[in-house]
Parts: structure tokens; sequence; C-alpha cells
């Protein structure tokens, strides 16, 4: 429904998403992808000459925000509120091409995410559809992700790695468990709730995993070790350091940890929303963007086989012909070297006289001579 707002609202360009991090983020972000439009996150814990700089470099043509909002955006940006927005008039149903005001297709821009700006001012880089797709298509016989796993965001959405930890648990219908920025801050209340909601997949910097690595460590030593579900720890963003003995190895003892239960993410999905408006919108991605992702990807695995293909064949073709071509030329170099032979052989060995005798070489000794050593 919020989709379908967003496509009276807005034309198909950038729309800023500024919200904090909870279920509705993910709402929001979805949102604006099924309205056809890119989204440019906007997060509200960012520095206020960034979020200046990003807003007016990328130019959006419309907002999502809350109103408790601090942080100024432009004036005269249109501003949906989404604690607010009166969705009343729509009936949920599945956002089609027909509401759109022009097609979506895989080469549309999904979002927009700048750099970092450690070596200068940052930069917007517009992702099209087709690149995520191939991100999960490309990892999908890798991981085997399906509907049971559990996923956390997180990283701010305002970088790339919470693109993996947003979209896969939607993609493959598992569950997204939001953390908030208090919660995210703290190793120790990560870790609890890691523990209450039986997470399987794990997304982190290096960095931040081994501040999570210690808080498991010390809590196993004071005897509060948590008991975790973790199928898989993903990292990503920076290098990956070995280091021994720490709490990522904890599995190596054969027992699985137990501790204190508790945490504080949102559950995308769950409380705290209108069931209507998020049970709508997830169920419609697995309905008309999953199923268009995933068939994309295999139709992209299969031109660029044919692609592969044709590139070989015509490889393979210039080799035959190459081939071919040097077959002739030593052909005619034999008969060349033939000729010359004989020609050279007829010359230094003379023609007979009348008298039985050959007449020598011109300049040079008797035949019988020059094979003397």
């Amino acid at each position: 429904m919020v989709a379908q707002h967003l496509v009276v609202v807005i034309i198909l360009l950038v729309v800023a998403v500024a919200l904090p991090r909870s279920a509705d983020l993910v709402v929001a972000l979805l949102a604006v992808v099924k309205s056809g439009a890119g989204y440019l996150p906007v997060d509200p814990s960012y520095p206020a000459d960034r979020v200046e700089f990003m807003l007016a470099d990328a130019a959006p043509v419309a907002a999502i925000s809350w109103s408790g909002r601090e942080l100024v955006l432009p004036a005269g940006l249109p501003v949906v509120d989404i604690d607010a927005v009166d969705v009343s008039e729509f009936d949920g149903s599945v956002v089609s091409d027909a509401d759109r005001v022009a097609p979506l297709r895989s080469s549309n821009v999904a979002y927009v995410i700048y750099t970092s700006g450690s070596t200068g001012r940052p930069k917007g880089v517009q992702v099209p559809h087709t690149t995520v797709a191939k991100l999960f298509a490309n990892t999908e016989s890798v991981y085997g992700f399906d509907e049971s796993d559990v996923w956390t965001m997180f990283h701010s959405y305002a970088f790339d790695f919470s693109v993996w930890e947003l979209w896969g648990p939607l993609l493959y219908g598992g569950t997204l468990v939001v953390v908030d920025y208090v919660t995210s801050r703290s190793p120790e209340q990560f870790l609890e709730l890691l523990a209450a909601e039986r997470v399987t997949v794990l997304n982190q910097t290096p960095s931040a995993f081994y501040q999570l690595a210690e808080a498991d460590r010390l809590a196993s030593e004071s005897g509060r070790a948590a008991e975790l579900s973790l199928r898989w720890v993903v990292f990503g963003g920076e290098a990956l350091e070995r280091r021994g003995g720490e709490a990522g190895d904890s599995g190596s003892s054969g027992r699985r940890r137990r501790g204190t239960v508790g945490g504080g993410g949102a559950r995308a999905g769950g409380a705290g929303m209108a069931p209507a408006l998020v049970q709508g919108l997830l169920l419609s991605l697995q309905a008309s963007y999953a199923a268009p992702l995933i068939l994309l990807a295999q139709n992209r695995q299969a031109d660029r086989d044919r692609v592969q293909y044709q590139e070989d064949r015509a490889r393979t073709d210039r080799l035959i012909a190459d081939t071919e071509y040097l077959t002739r030329e030593i052909a005619s170099l034999r008969i060349a070297l033939g000729e010359v032979a004989t020609r050279d052989h007829r010359h230094l060995v003379g023609r007979p006289t009348a008298e039985g005798h050959r007449q020598p070489a011109a300049g040079g000794r008797p035949a019988a001579q020059r094979a003397r050593p």
C-alpha cells in the first residue's frame, strides 16, 4: 500500500529514505523499489554536512521519513511520513506496471549508495536490480539459504553490506531481525539478541566481530555463555585477520553455550507494524519481486553460457584456420627448400664431360677432393 501511495506522488527517479533502524525502514525500502524508483539511504545518524551533500547531489524527487526526525530535509522536497501516511484508499494489491509511470525493468536503478569519502568527496553509485540479482545467484549454491534462516540487519542501510543483509532473507523467505542502533553499539546486547532470536546467518565486518567474540569469551568465562544457532558468519568490508583462541572458535569444544536471553531487535513483520501493511508487502515481494529476481539470474546465466559458447567456437574456428594456413605454408616451404637443395647440388657437383669425368664447379675443387676432410 505504501508502494501504491508512492506511485501516485513520485516520478520514477530516486527517493530518499531517512528512517531509524526499524521494521518501518524495511517496508519503506521495499515500497520504493516496488514503486519503480531507486532508494537513496540517508542514515539519520550521519553528519549534517554529509546528508546535505548527498541530498543535493542525488536530487531525490521525494523522501520517506518520520514525524519525529531531527535531520533537515530540503525545502520543497515532498516528504511521506511513514507514521502518518494514509493508505486507507489502497487495497494492498500487488503493484504492477499498469500502476507505474513506466515499466519496471531489471536495468532500473535499485538504490544509490555513496562512498565513505575517505579519499575525497563522497561519490554516488547507481546500482541496478540486475546487480543485486547476480549477487545472490552467484552465491546461492555456496550457502544454501532457505526459509528457515534468521538474518540480522546489523549495519547501517547506507553501508552497501546492508544490501546483502536486507534482501537475502526477503528473497529466500527467511526472517529478518532489524538490529536497533543502541544494540548494534553494544556487543553484549547484540550477543543476547543473537541467542534470543536464534539467528542462523550473521553478517559482520571483522572489527565488529572481534568485539562480539570478546563479549562471547567473557560471557563464557563468567558462566553465562550464549547458546547460539549460527550456521553462517559472513565477513565483508574489511580484511579478516586470523585470530585463534577467541570466541569465534568456541565450537571446537564440542558443546553449545548457554546464557541469558534478551535482546533489542525489531522483527520485520512482527509487532509494532500494521499487520496488513507488512504482510501485504512481504507476501507480494515473494510473488512479484523474488521470483523475477531468480528468473532474471537464471536468464543471465544462460546468456553468459551462450556468449561463452560462441566465443569458444570462434576461437576454435580461428585455430583451425590458422592450422590450415600453417600447413599450407609448411608444404610450400618444403617444396621451395627441395628446389633450392636440388639446384645447389647440381651447381656443386657439375656435369659429366665427354670423357666420363665430372666438370668441377666454378672456382672450386673436383667433387672427389671436396669430399675429403
